[in-house]
């Protein structure tokens, strides 16, 4: 393997090859001709025998060697690694020849290195190398990292040069994850877990495509993708899961024994705790859930693909097939999320409460000015943070601050996440020369958006609300008031000689579910048929004279809940019956001959009504009731106290006591209706009828009345005027 060794070369080799732990002694002394060359050896032997670390080295440079000469793939960087094993003993060697005073600590944090070298090389012949090579985004930089560590413990004692003034070779590493990745990407229509499948076949095209990349047979290929477990994870999470000595792997790689699963359960310690909600001792599947989606694993997500996805990482932590996640389990499997070292140092330095605080104010911010919660953060809410935190000052200038913005946004993306936010906070710490626990609490102290606003000069017909008028003086216009018909808002017959004076409508006694200052209202056109009747308004019991609700003329005299239900079925609907002129009433003069009814004006057959939208006028004949009418008497009645009864309540009931079809429902349905009622209120339906013939009738809160207008109120119109 290493050519013909010289017969002087076998006495260093006998005392060398102790330190190889089991090697034969041929073995060693290919191994030193191939080093040092045919003259070499003593050096390195007078070295060891002054130093045991020296000793440490070579065994482990050796061991580097036989590692590389058995790798599976990735044989171009392991034998660059191999390579430089062999240039620190001919370094060593030089130094040993010339007796040169090696420092003791150099040489223990050489033999250190090696030793990393020799667990990095080892992975590439062990099961699981097709995940290293697919999924070790970072492996060249693995490499180049250990190779010029070796370089600068050399420097450090002024062994930075081999024999002959010859400079170390550089630590240019091939980066073989990425062309691996494209073509299993490429194989897999764009997923590198879908090209892993793909060449489980030996025969197939992809796995002899990928063997031809790799330097091996397809059988070989083929075999370690049958080796990836089918747990429903992305193949980057399960080679994390594998890193931690997860299940379905074997700890092949782990190399994590009892001491490092009791440290790595202590990291995750407050963790746990924090999560498991119940205190049961275990994270069981909501809690895993909760996990995922406050690391924001699950946004974008549907509620099936989130249940999906927290369902696949509990399967794939839970060897146990228990179903809940124990301490160490729970700790593994935090292992193999993807945390950036920002969102690792708040959660272990500062704890979770602090993170959820931070995430609270990165809230705030992100929806400042907006109606609603945002959870992403542009870069003008992220300079506002900057501003009202105070961290603006010193190096971090405003550029700066956009600099940082843009460098840990996504491309092409405008808003950052709660990660990329940490990201970003972390490179501030360092612009400002300030640890990141520093900014953090700096920002927890601001606690939200500071509001930077010119207030307005005192304006007195606005701030003044004593010179409201009309709708205003009364509390204003809102979005859920009752809409009435336009013939409603239009009758003027309040405001006739006689009448109340404006204003000075009597008020109905306060009852459950109506304002205090409610005006009682009557049905449309109901005085002018107590003027054509003669008659004067019939009080409602309990309601008083305020009620003013007459009985049609001609019909009996109905009981009270009747009369309730019929002024409520017909509130806000104009009746088109044309009453006579007042003073023609008085006087008895109606002519002879009865004049044709007049035509209904043209609001009457548009009346803005609930019952009457997209339905034209309201049907005539027996009294009906629709939906929103009863929900009115029950809210009046003082029914609805948002706990036994609401609002959707109320439209049930109303669903189940009118017919299929129908949208209204008449009294014999609305007598149905108040045994529905009374079992939702746990009562007597009794009390419900007490309760709303109580109510007395409708009543609007917020209408205006009109003042008297002389030329429409007087009776003294003209005569083209005096029959309208």
């Amino acid at each position: 393997m290493f050519g013909v060794v010289p017969k002087s070369m076998r006495q260093h080799a006998a005392a060398l090859t102790p330190l190889t732990h089991g090697a034969a002694e041929e073995q060693v002394e290919a191994f030193l001709a191939s080093a040092l060359g045919p003259r070499g050896g003593g050096g390195l032997q007078a070295v060891v025998e002054a130093d045991e670390a020296a000793g440490q080295i070579f065994g482990a440079a050796f061991a580097l060697e036989m590692l590389c000469g058995i790798a599976t793939v990735n044989q171009p960087n392991c034998a660059k690694l191999g390579a430089l094993g062999r240039d620190i003993l001919l370094v060593l060697d030089a130094a040993g020849r010339k007796g040169t005073k090696i420092n003791s600590a150099m040489l223990g944090a050489l033999a250190s290195c090696l030793d990393d070298c020799c667990a990095l090389v080892d992975g590439f012949s062990q099961p699981g190398w097709l995940l290293r090579v697919a999924c070790n985004e970072q492996m060249r930089e693995e490499f180049a990292t250990l190779h010029e560590a070796a370089e600068e413990i050399l420097k450090s004692d002024g062994l930075a040069a081999l024999p002959g003034g010859r400079p170390m070779p550089r630590a240019d590493y091939q980066n073989l994850t990425k062309a691996v990745r494209r073509l299993l990407k490429q194989l897999g229509r764009g997923s590198v877990t879908a090209g892993v499948v793909a060449v489980r076949d030996p025969e197939s095209v992809a796995a002899k495509e990928l063997a031809g990349l790799l330097e091996v047979t397809p059988a070989q290929v083929a075999a370690e993708a049958v080796r990836v477990p089918e747990s429903g994870l992305d193949i980057d999470t399960l080679y994390r899961s594998l890193l931690a000595g997860g299940p379905g792997f074997a700890g092949a790689m782990a190399g994590a024994g009892a001491e490092a699963g009791a440290a790595r359960a202590s990291n995750y310690a407050d963790m746990f705790e924090w999560y498991d909600a119940d205190k049961s001792g275990a994270i069981e599947l909501p809690e895993l859930h909760r996990v995922l989606a406050d690391l924001g694993m699950l946004e974008g997500k549907t509620p099936r693909e989130a249940a999906a996805c927290a369902e696949n990482h509990m399967r794939a932590a839970d060897a146990a097939g228990a179903g809940k996640l124990g301490r160490d389990a729970f700790a593994r499997w935090c292992g193999t999320l993807v945390m950036n070292k920002a969102r690792q140092h708040l959660r272990f330095k500062m704890g979770l409460q602090a993170e959820e605080d931070l995430r609270n104010v990165f809230v705030a911010f992100s929806s400042f000015g907006c109606r609603e919660e945002v959870r992403e953060m542009d870069g003008k809410a992220f300079i506002k943070l900057a501003r009202d935190t105070e961290l603006l000052g010193g190096a971090l200038t405003p550029t700066e601050v956009d600099l940082i913005f843009a460098r840990v946004k996504s491309k092409g993306a405008r808003r950052v996440g709660f990660e990329q936010f940490l990201t970003a906070l972390s490179a501030v710490a360092e612009k400002k020369g300030v640890s990141f626990e520093a900014v953090v609490s700096q920002v927890l102290s601001a606690g939200g958006p500071i509001a930077h606003a010119t207030k307005a000069d005192n304006v007195r017909l606005h701030d003044d609300r004593s010179t409201y008028t009309g709708v205003y003086a009364r509390g204003g216009p809102t979005a859920v008031d009752d809409v009435f018909s336009l013939a409603s808002f239009l009758d003027r017959d309040r405001a006739a000689p006689g009448a109340a004076a404006p204003g000075s409508a009597s008020k109905d006694r306060a009852t459950p579910g109506r304002a205090a200052g409610a005006v009682r209202v009557q049905t449309p056109g109901s005085s002018r048929r107590a003027s054509m009747a003669g008659g004067a308004a019939t009080p409602l019991p309990g309601g008083g004279a305020a009620s003013r609700r007459e009985s049609a003329v001609g019909e009996e005299p109905a009981n009270a809940l009747r009369e309730v239900f019929t002024s409520f079925a017909k509130f806000g609907i104009r009746d088109d019956a044309r009453a006579t002129p007042p003073a023609a009433a008085a006087s008895g003069t109606l002519g002879s001959t009865p004049r044709p009814p007049a035509p209904a004006r043209r609001f009457d057959t548009n009346a803005a009504t609930p019952g009457s939208v997209g339905k034209g006028p309201a049907t005539p004949g027996a009294v009906t009731m629709d939906g929103f009418r009863f929900a009115k008497l029950c809210r009046e009645a003082g029914l609805v106290d948002g706990r036994k009864l609401t609002p959707t309540g109320v439209d049930l009931i109303f669903t189940k006591a009118k017919a299929r079809g129908a949208k209204k429902i008449g009294f014999e349905e609305f007598s149905h209706a108040l045994h529905m009622l009374a079992e939702a209120m746990g009562t007597e339906a009794a009390s419900i009828a007490a309760a709303i013939e109580g109510c007395g009738g409708p009543a609007v809160g917020s209408a205006t009345t009109p003042d008297a207008v002389r030329f429409y109120d007087d009776a003294r119109r003209t005569p083209a005027r005096q029959n309208c």
